[in-house]
């Protein structure tokens, strides 16, 4: 069947199409079963087809510019959608003004046996663009899983990533992407939703399966409303043992009046190698938003690092900033959860960096919670509300402006050295309980003008470890002891002590017990923080990590996604590049091979030589 116009097909019952069908617009509704065979093929830039029943293909590919129908694609079986092979739908823009929707839904499950690739671009439309999959059953994908959204021009309102499954999701690989990143005005729109009723499994035979879910809002425009990214399974989220989990929203020099937030909930557990959950908002603006909230009712695993971060240095955020965890337990190699809203950065509101855990935390590394620039908030808080921290090497909370740091829920803290320091000159910190213990070394610094150490609860300070508590008041409040472990008294500094006995000025009946203190020095002659203090932290930790290329092809495709590096050096972007390049002669239309824009795309928007502050340090504003 070859037309320039609409082609219809009913059937009461079956339908097997075993030819080819060219036309502008087609409308399929079959009573029960519609079937693809391997001769089947359809050229048609906008496709409704519903199946009463089942609709089985061994392949479908369909890759469309849409010049005068909507170029919307909608395939709906209202029991199992079964693809033997790969699954490929592509839409671009040839003239229209809406439209290129995808939507792919199913009464039960969702099977495609090779990769599943769905893409649209935005580019010139008032609407439209958007991609939405729900299946009330399993969802299982054979190869890799990739739905991306992507523009090269001025849009409207749409580019959304809907994906609904009320059983299991599972793929070799998975990827969700909405990259905007050109300087074009982008209306509203860009929120990427991925939700689970069971378990989210990315699993492969090289053991490298991971989870990709990413938002990269337009260049110096701005969005009214969107790119939110939320997160929700019911049970567990489990990658290969080489595979990572990545939730990124980059706002870097881009302005949204209202969204830019993550929101993940797993009800169970989550298992992945290295964890990264990110919010950058580097130069840019965000009016209301600018939240990380990360929640698992079991426990969080990463065999590498884990991170979160809201980064703003530079930029401005309209309201509070809150990065929250709370799990059962978390376990990693190495933790990093900071806001860092240094050079300039200003957040209109509070930040507020909270960990809640009620079971265990075992870090074999480094585990560091900071907020940098501090002073550009209304006020920062850091606090950690129950659970025990395990760390193998240095637990560090760092403030390097005014806030404050808590315990609370009887919070129990173990490291090799533990440091809390707050450097503004009204920082406070604040022990409410538990057991603070190090093996080497432990010091609560809040040594500015006004800087306050307040023990507000019975507390032990405990390992063999040299302890040294320096602020300008220490202050243990009535009827609270703070235990003294080891057998070396703790060093004091202060010019307010606070407490009875040990040198205090009784204005309390607070004291110390067990090993005791020494009678206090003054501030002044405390020694150094030490490493950290006013220096920013390592975002993330790469070692040893090796990337298998196992032709030419996928060399260049690497090469086209580095980016420079320190030294003059050129880095990529990890194995999500390597992994999105395997896919760029299958996606190539659609751009699909980016989790961040490669140097070819960035430049061809660049006036002059102005570079890009996404593509990292000494950058240039446009």
């Amino acid at each position: 069947i070859d037309t320039a116009n609409r082609v219809s097909l009913f059937a009461e019952r079956d339908l097997s199409l075993g030819s080819a069908i060219t036309t502008d617009n087609l409308y399929i509704f079959v009573g029960r079963n519609v079937s693809l065979n391997d001769s089947a093929s359809i050229q048609a830039p906008t496709i409704t087809l519903t199946a009463g029943q089942n609709f089985n293909a061994s392949q479908f590919f369909s890759d469309e510019t849409a010049t005068r129908s909507s170029g919307d694609v909608v395939l709906s079986a209202a029991q199992m959608i079964n693809i033997a092979g790969d699954m490929t739908i592509l839409r671009q823009n040839g003239g229209i003004n809406s439209g290129l929707n995808i939507v792919l839904s199913t009464g039960s499950d969702f099977a495609v046996g090779g990769d599943l690739s769905l893409a649209t671009d935005i580019s010139n439309l008032s609407s439209g663009a958007n991609i939405d999959i729900l299946t009330t059953g399993n969802m299982t994908v054979g190869g890799s899983l990739t739905l991306q959204t992507s523009a090269a021009a001025q849009s409207g309102s749409g580019a959304n990533i809907d994906l609904r499954v009320g059983g299991t999701l599972s793929a070799a690989d998975l990827f969700l992407g909405i990259e905007l990143a050109v300087q074009s005005p982008q209306e509203s729109g860009e929120n990427l939703t991925l939700f689970a009723g069971q378990d989210l499994v990315a699993h492969n035979q090289t053991n490298s399966g991971g989870i990709d879910l990413e938002i990269i809002t337009p260049i110096q425009q701005v969005v009214s409303a969107g790119a939110n990214l939320t997160l929700s399974v019911g049970r567990n989220v489990v990658t290969d043992a080489g595979g990572d989990t990545t939730l990124l929203i980059n706002n870097n020099i881009n302005e949204v009046v209202n969204g830019a937030n993550i929101f993940a909930t797993i009800g169970g557990d989550l298992t992945t190698n290295n964890l990264s959950v990110e919010l950058r908002n580097n130069g840019g603006q965000i009016g209301t938003g600018g939240n990380v909230l990360f929640t698992a009712g079991g426990s969080i695993t990463a065999q590498g690092d884990a991170i979160f971060d809201i980064q703003n240095t530079s930029g401005t955020i309209g309201s509070n900033a809150v990065l929250a965890i709370a799990a059962t337990d978390l376990n990693a190699n190495s933790l990093l959860a900071e806001i860092d809203n240094s050079s300039g950065g200003v957040i209109n509101g509070s930040a507020t960096v909270g960990i809640n855990l009620t079971g265990n935390a075992n870090i074999a590394g480094d585990a560091t919670v900071a907020i940098f620039g501090s002073d550009g908030t209304t006020d920062s808080a850091i606090v950690f509300n129950g659970g025990n921290y395990n760390v193998g090497g240095q637990m560090l909370a760092y403030m390097d402006g005014n806030g404050s740091i808590s315990t609370f829920g009887n919070a129990t803290m173990h490291a090799d050295v533990l440091k809390m320091g707050v450097f503004g000159p009204n920082g406070a910190i604040n022990i409410g309980g538990g057991i603070l213990s190090a093996d080497t070394t432990l010091k609560l610094y809040a040594p500015g003008s006004n800087g306050q150490l307040n023990f507000v609860s019975n507390v032990t300070l405990g390992g063999n470890s040299l302890k040294i508590l320096a602020a300008n008041s220490i202050t243990i409040f009535d009827k609270v002891v703070v235990t003294i472990g080891g057998e070396l008294p703790a060093d004091v500094y202060t010019n307010n002590a606070n407490y009875t006995g040990f040198g205090g000025n009784g204005s309390t009946t607070g004291t110390f017990a067990g090993a005791g203190a020494n009678r206090p020095l003054p501030l002044d002659q405390a020694p150094p923080f030490g490493k950290s203090a006013n220096q920013h932290i390592n975002h993330g930790k790469t070692a040893n990590r090796a990337i298998r290329i196992k032709n030419s092809s996928e060399l260049l495709a690497l090469l086209d996604d580095t980016v420079p590096g320190e030294g003059g050096r050129s880095r990529t972007h990890g194995t999500r590049g390597l992994r999105h390049g395997r896919s760029a002669d299958r996606l190539n239309a659609a751009r699909l091979a980016r989790p961040d824009r490669s140097l070819a795309d960035i430049r061809r928007i660049r006036d002059g030589d102005a570079t890009n502050i996404r593509l990292g340090a000494n950058t240039k504003p446009f």
